[in-house]
């Protein structure tokens, strides 16, 4: 319980800083950077891990339209975050690990732990299934493993899924690809965050979808 609140009032405070940050910012150039298109009427589309949401002016809040609600806080976050950065995004195909980030090979256990392995858990070798939970976002095919996908995170930023079927020897694998711009646009923190979601959305059952 006190580990949650601490979680949330540090995304709070996060949230507050990359605000103030962002309103002296030129945000005609920060969507422009990020592939989205330049607020008009005080008011942004964007299309974010398959789902419409709205960024308003100047309050910078972010609505689910399917919702009618808030977007998630860390949705948010993420996408101020990626609007502050100064990288010009484009078509990527100079993938990295996560293991090239920063402090990434230091991390990539933990987070080898929380993403990559619930998702193998949930799918094992059923490809069908994880196409079909791929339906949840914008995505291409990607000639890699035995089922590879470029999936659309927001704007010009994607990032790659590399799926493996197991065998009797060996268990199924699953990893992430990272546009290599990735490295100087979103702190190690925050990519491990946008990781998780793709993978916890990737394994989601039928049934918790309905919920």
């Amino acid at each position: 319980m006190e580990h949650h609140l601490n979680q949330q009032n540090g995304q709070a405070k996060a949230l507050q800083l990359a605000i103030e940050r962002l309103r002296s910012r030129d945000l005609d150039a920060a969507c422009r950077r990020l592939g989205l298109p330049a607020p008009q009427n005080e008011r942004s589309s964007v299309r974010f891990l398959g789902k419409n949401l709205l960024l308003t002016l100047p309050e910078l809040e972010l609505l689910d339209l399917s919702l009618e609600q808030p977007a998630r806080p860390v949705d948010r976050l993420l996408l101020l975050h990626l609007l502050l950065s100064e990288v010009n995004w484009r078509q990527n195909d100079d993938w990295i690990s996560f293991r090239d980030l920063p402090g990434g090979l230091f991390y990539w256990q933990p987070f080898r732990n929380r993403s990559l392995l619930p998702l193998v858990s949930a799918i094992g070798n059923d490809l069908q299934r994880l196409r079909d939970r791929l339906d949840c976002f914008d995505w291409q095919p990607l000639a890699i493993g035995d089922l590879g996908a470029r999936i659309q995170v927001v704007g010009l930023l994607q990032i790659g899924l590399v799926y493996r079927t197991g065998d009797n020897e060996f268990s199924p694998t699953a990893d992430l690809l990272l546009p290599a711009a990735i490295r100087h646009a979103l702190p190690t923190e925050d990519v491990t965050v946008l990781a998780g979601r793709i993978c916890h959305e990737l394994g989601k059952t039928r049934a918790k979808e309905t919920l």
